[in-house]
């Protein structure tokens, strides 16, 4: 895997590397590849933890799966998931954007390819190096809706001009007068409500934070990578969020010249809860 002939794929690879990736304060590995490959598509996401939908060349099947495939470390992603793998963790990854994919990985490459190469050990002394992101979310596209004050005067203004072109006198009180008919009478118990924006009383600010810390050394016979990964992302709904906890482990040793071996262990515990709506929703509303 990851082996192809470069008359095949000029002007249909894209390559970004690990110094592009931490110039962006991103919360999983899609994220950073939003703006950076022509024809590619990638959506932001809306839930706390949800992963974009990555769109190569637009979607190519009415009900075939139009995701790309994705190769980590030469290996093609089947199980688990792209979130479990830590964006500071990556060293460079490369997009497949044409049909000559599907001759290396066939019709799972229908969808285009993206290959991520994660980092491993280097020799020499132990490097530590630590990373820390932190933020907010904010709601947008609230309506501006009315207090009772206000929606009470706009009655009034509504009621008079509906009044008045049926040639009502409209000096007359709004209200409890028999003069005037009840289909144009305005309850000044509408001043009485409370004034409760609920898009506002469902909606928060929210932060999110990230620490990472990893170290890299060893020998040019044995080299060896550790990480550690925290992540926090609450939702701008209510009670929403998406918490991550992760480490990875790479060991690799040269035993000769012709033989080396290596191991790799990479668990993530993630903890979310997210609300079946979206602001969509509650905007629409």
């Amino acid at each position: 895997y990851g082996s192809v002939r470069k008359s095949d794929v000029t002007g249909a690879l894209v390559s970004i590397t690990s110094e592009t990736i931490r110039e962006r304060p991103v919360q999983n590995v899609l994220q950073a590849l939003q703006g950076k490959a022509a024809s590619m598509n990638v959506s932001s996401n809306i839930k706390p933890g949800e992963l974009p939908v990555v769109r190569i060349r637009g979607n190519r099947s009415l009900e075939a799966s139009n995701e790309p495939l994705y190769v980590v470390d030469n290996i093609p992603l089947i199980s688990g998931s792209i979130s479990d793998i830590n964006p500071n963790d990556i060293a460079s990854i490369e997009v497949l954007k044409d049909a000559s994919a599907a001759s290396i990985y066939g019709s799972r490459a229908s969808g285009g390819v993206i290959i991520i190469t994660t980092r491993t050990g280097k020799a020499g002394k132990p490097v530590v190096r630590a990373n820390v992101l932190a933020g907010w979310s904010q709601p947008i596209l609230h309506d501006d809706f009315m207090n009772s004050q206000e929606y009470y005067e706009t009655i009034i203004k509504y009621q008079n001009r509906e009044y008045f072109y049926v040639g009502g006198d409209t000096s007359l009180p709004l209200w409890g007068d028999s003069r005037r008919p009840a289909g144009y009478q305005v309850n000044p118990d509408i001043l009485n409500g409370n004034d409760v924006n609920w898009q506002n009383a469902v909606t928060k600010n929210a932060p999110f934070q990230s620490y990472d810390l990893s170290e890299t050394g060893g020998t040019e016979q044995s080299k060896y990578y550790l990480s550690a990964v925290y992540k926090d992302q609450q939702g701008t709904l209510l009670n929403t969020f998406f918490k991550s906890y992760g480490m990875r482990a790479s060991v690799d040793t040269k035993i000769n010249e012709r033989f080396q071996i290596g191991a790799m262990l990479n668990p993530t515990y993630q903890s979310a809860r997210t609300s079946p709506l979206t602001m969509d929703s509650y905007n629409k509303y």
